[in-house]
């Protein structure tokens, strides 16, 4: 386990690792919200709170980035250091998913790992109106979070390793591991044995 979830014992602390993860910590913020949700299965956090200080903590960063994208505006996707920094690949998959998608890519930025923070930033630097970014973004944490926990509540440690696997091998996979995870538990909820 990485030692940064060593400390989330605290409302502060999942907040900061949400915050920091995607600039500091090299994970998904995925990784501390699966985590939060075990720590809410052992009693040490409540639902409601986590939800707030995960939501927050990533809401606060990717406003960080969009904001960051609108005041540089569009030349600095060409520039060197965001070329260095975010990579070029990446701008230019958050550059066509903006064209092509417009407001509705930072929904879709916000739910592939590999292209977030890059796809806010350029949603910021292309003119996607800030109310678009806060809708979107929101309404995406809405619904990711809650199920993040929960899937760290009910599944985990095995959750949290197959995320982690996933996370360090491809930008697509840890979402695809959560449809896959609801899917087991539908499924097994459904079965008529239970």
């Amino acid at each position: 386990m990485p030692e940064a979830l060593e400390s989330l014992t605290s409302y502060p602390s999942l907040f900061i690792l949400c915050f920091l993860c995607g600039l500091a910590i090299p994970l998904p913020e995925d990784v501390p919200q699966l985590f939060a949700g075990m720590q809410i299965a052992r009693g040490k956090l409540e639902w409601l709170p986590a939800i707030a200080a995960a939501i927050l903590g990533v809401f606060v960063r990717d406003l960080l980035f969009f904001g960051l994208g609108q005041r540089l505006g569009e030349r600095a996707l060409v520039s060197p250091l965001a070329q260095r920094l975010i990579g070029e690949a990446r701008i230019e998959r958050a550059r066509e998913g903006v064209r092509g998608r417009g407001p509705v890519a930072v929904l879709i930025g916000r739910i592939s790992i590999g292209v977030r923070v890059s796809t806010f930033f350029v949603s910021g630097a292309m003119g996607v109106r800030t109310r678009d970014f806060v809708l979107w973004d929101g309404l995406a944490l809405l619904v990711t979070t809650p199920l993040l926990l929960a899937l760290g509540f009910w599944f985990g440690q095995p959750v949290l390793d197959g995320a982690l696997y996933i996370a360090s091998r491809a930008s697509w996979a840890v979402p695809a591991l959560v449809i896959a995870l609801i899917g087991v538990w539908w499924w097994r909820s459904a079965s008529p044995s239970n």
